[in-house]
């Protein structure tokens, strides 16, 4: 089986050497509830330009990384876990000196095409599992050893194919967006303009007049060797691309609208803003997912959405604050409840849960963040559950490093559970939104054949035409 194979792999540090007032990067308990996932994992498709030097490229990267690394230097470090064994437990911190620092990878796919990994009317091959750390899957415990963020460059025949994967408990998809923002502008201009703000890396002291609680933060030892089990990625699972086009978009929002207005079994007097076209969307997958999977009436189904804590606390926090910051909304029903009511229902639904976590539910959550400790996660699946990543606000389109106009995004493969999906603007640069589904593999069949859904989406395909004909 045709798969990425490595070329050579180098580390890279920051340009400027960390200095010893910011050596040490401490976590919060909320940081290290992540210790048990997989890391987060972002992929980049595009057209090879026409006379690429791989080699040529690949330095490039390399020097363009070193440069952005100054600005997000924890990246570049190792976790370190100062133990107490009489105590049982471990203190976590990042030493932002500590190993060779971020990985960069060159690997080599030239039996394949760029319409082999788009897959058009087929699931994602697996074959791109191994575009991202080689295929390694690594859980965010690793970075005692291995490197916080590791990028993959890989040549196929006619396209280039960027794969990263950041260590979860040091960054959120919002700091993310952010890095690979100022990365690709450094790549392209060979500085950081000033329009950018630069990453403001040191924690708030306090929140709203209360202290935030950085550290100690200790963790019951579950093993003789690691503080934390590792989650089984399931492999079984298809994923696959759709397309929602701006008109189903439109069309999808005023019915959610219409429908919320005249709903009267649930609260929506609080809602102000009316339901968006993001909302209604996900409140449309969540019910024909549901009804897909054909579950018990009684039985309780939850969707669950990743939500940006920094503006909702008092003060705010802007954007560039590194770190994570991410909470779960969630939105629960009986099966038979949600089935037997509108899209604009559900979508009320979602919009509470999102709206719930104000700045008093927000210092809840820090309060309590010292309880979530790294538990036993042998699967993380649960039928009834549809979980939401990544963000339609999210422009991927604005990551060029070198290579023209992004052809696709992929998600990768870590942290992957039947019911995970990604929304992402869509890269045909049109308002679309692309939707990449992992289910179980007799419902992502039906899903695909599915009258209801696939009135509203098609089947993606990049914008492989488009780049065929340039």
């Amino acid at each position: 089986m045709c798969e990425a194979k490595l070329i050579t792999e180098c580390f890279v540090r920051p340009e400027n050497e960390v200095t010893i007032a910011e050596r040490i990067y401490n976590l919060n308990p909320f940081d290290t509830s992540f210790l048990s996932r997989d890391n987060v994992q972002s992929g980049l498709l595009y057209a090879k330009p026409s006379g690429f030097s791989a080699s040529s490229y690949l330095e490039s990267l390399r020097s363009s990384l070193s440069r952005a690394l100054v600005y997000f230097y924890p990246l570049a470090g190792r976790f370190v876990s100062l133990r107490d064994e009489e105590e049982r437990t471990s203190f976590v911190y990042i030493d932002c000196t500590k190993g060779p620092g971020a990985r960069l990878i060159h690997a080599s796919a030239q039996c394949l095409t760029m319409l082999d990994v788009l897959s058009p009317n087929s699931d994602v091959p697996m074959v791109v599992k191994s575009f991202f750390d080689l295929g390694e899957m690594t859980n965010n415990y690793d970075g005692h050893t291995k490197g916080l963020l590791s990028v993959q460059m890989t040549e196929l025949k006619d396209s280039v194919f960027l794969g990263f994967c950041f260590n979860h408990v040091v960054v959120d998809g919002v700091s993310i967006v952010h890095f690979l923002t100022v990365w690709s502008k450094i790549f392209v201009m060979g500085k950081l303009p000033s329009s950018i703000p630069l990453p403001i890396v040191q924690r708030p002291a306090s929140l709203d007049g209360k202290a935030v609680k950085l550290i100690p933060f200790y963790v019951d030892h579950l093993g003789k060797n690691e503080s934390v089990s590792r989650s089984m990625n399931e492999y079984h699972l298809r994923e696959r691309v759709f397309r929602i086009s701006p008109p189903s978009l439109k069309k999808l929002k005023r019915m959610a609208n219409s429908e919320a207005i005249m709903t009267d079994n649930i609260n929506i007097s609080s809602s102000k803003k009316g339901i968006s076209e993001f909302q209604a969307l996900i409140a449309f997958v969540w019910k024909c997912i549901t009804r897909i999977r054909k579950l018990p009436p009684n039985e309780v189904t939850t969707c669950m959405l990743s939500v940006d804590l920094r503006p909702r606390l008092k003060p705010a926090l802007t954007y560039n604050h590194l770190g994570n910051y991410a909470v779960k909304a969630k939105a629960s029903a009986r099966v038979a409840e949600l089935l037997g009511n509108t899209v604009g229902w559900a979508a009320t639904l979602l919009q509470q849960s999102v709206a719930a976590l104000d700045n008093k539910e927000a210092h809840e959550l820090m309060s309590r963040v010292d309880e979530l400790i790294p538990g036993v996660e042998t699967s993380r699946s649960n039928s009834s559950v549809v979980r939401v990543g990544a963000s339609s606000r999210f422009d991927l389109n604005e990551f060029k490093f070198g290579l023209g106009r992004l052809v696709a995004y992929h998600g990768g493969y870590g942290n992957n559970v039947d019911g995970k999906m990604n929304a992402c603007m869509g890269t045909h640069g049109d308002g679309s939104v692309d939707l990449e589904i992992c289910l179980a593999p007799n419902t992502m069949t039906a899903l695909s054949f599915d009258e209801e859904f696939m009135c509203f989406a098609s089947q993606h395909n990049g914008h492989y035409n488009h780049v065929s004909k340039m």
